[in-house]
């Protein structure tokens, strides 16, 4: 347990990883006191909030929230009070479909994809997202696309056009988990397949793990022609 009493001793703190204590539940409200703080690690950890006294933090570069599967609730305009993040790292996470208060992890995301439109010099995320409107909302940023590395996707419903994808140059790693997920859709009468090739896109891609989609018949599409990846 840290003692908040802690960091009225460390003002001047640049970086603090407390990643993988399974033990840490709640995190110090004390932290907010660092307002030199540029790199906070809080991955694989058991917090379940963010607490909003840490708008404070006007400095943060970097914020992982990576693999914390009991976080319920990051306040809104919290994020984007981070003006000079550059990394934002939310890989797992317990998103709601239905808006629930003030949380950007409601509307399956789609508050947070607000909110990240705001950091200006936002260049590195990993980001999950839960329901087609989150996703929608998502695909309408060329910025976001441009420096999304890691994208996982859940409750979808029917299909996901692969071409909706092709601007995350720098993705390498794409999870689909989706039970209702029956297709995904490549035209290739259209010449989708030579727009993917033609705009460079998937190069940095090295993992894609689809699981629970039981409804997906076919992915002949994606695994039959070599030049689409």
């Amino acid at each position: 347990m840290i003692n908040n009493d802690f960091f009225r001793f460390t003002p001047f703190l640049k970086a603090i990883n407390l990643s993988y204590n399974y033990d840490l539940a709640d995190l110090p409200l004390g932290i907010s006191r660092l307002v030199s703080l540029q790199h906070l690690d809080l991955s694989s950890t058991k917090i379940k909030e963010l607490p909003e006294e840490l708008k404070a933090l006007t400095n943060l570069r970097c914020l992982n929230l990576g693999n914390m599967y009991d976080l319920r609730r990051v306040p809104r305009r919290l994020i984007s009070s981070f003006a000079k993040l550059r990394i934002f790292r939310l890989s797992y996470s317990s998103l709601e479909l239905r808006p629930v208060g003030d949380n950007v992890l409601s509307d399956g995301g789609e508050y947070l994809v607000e909110e990240l439109l705001c950091l200006n010099y936002l260049n590195t995320l990993s980001i999950h997202l839960k329901g087609s409107c989150a996703l929608g909302k998502f695909l309408k940023s060329q910025k976001l696309h441009s420096c999304t590395q890691f994208l996982r996707l859940e409750g979808l419903e029917e299909s996901l056009a692969v071409l909706s994808l092709t601007g995350m140059k720098h993705l390498y790693k794409l999870t689909i988990y989706s039970s209702g997920l029956d297709e995904l859709k490549i035209d290739y009468c259209s010449g989708e397949i030579e727009k993917i090739r033609e705009s460079h896109c998937f190069h940095s891609l090295g993992k894609v793990i689809i699981y629970d989609c039981i409804k997906l018949r076919d992915m002949a599409c994606v695994c039959s022609k070599p030049q689409a990846y």
